[in-house]
C-alpha cells in the first residue's frame, strides 16, 4: 500500500469517527490536534504545541459552522498555551 493510499484510509477512519461522535452526542465536533513527536525525530511539522497563533483558525472553523446547537470540542496536546477565558 502506497503512503499516500494509507494516509487516505486513516483520514477517511478518523472522519467516520468524527461522524459517529456527532451522531451520538448530537453535536459539531471539532477536532484541535497538535503533533506529539520529540523535535529530534527529524520529522519536519510534527511537533506542535497550543499557541497564541492556532486560535485563528479555531476561529475560522467556529465561524464557518454558523449557529449550532450543540458543540463539542476534542483536543489533543502535549501542552502549550493553555488558557481559559469561558464563563
Amino acid at each position: 500500500m502506497s503512503g499516500l493510499t494509507e494516509a487516505s484510509d486513516l483520514t477517511k477512519q478518523r472522519l467516520d469517527i468524527i461522524k459517529e461522535l456527532q451522531e451520538l452526542r448530537g453535536s459539531e465536533v471539532i477536532c484541535y490536534v497538535t503533533g506529539d513527536r520529540p523535535k529530534n525525530a527529524n520529522i519536519p511539522g510534527m511537533s506542535g504545541q497550543v499557541s497564541q497563533d492556532h486560535l485563528r483558525f479555531v476561529y475560522d472553523h467556529l465561524d464557518h459552522l454558523g449557529d449550532i446547537d450543540h458543540l463539542d470540542l476534542f483536543m489533543y496536546t502535549r501542552g502549550g498555551e493553555l488558557m481559559y477565558h469561558g464563563h
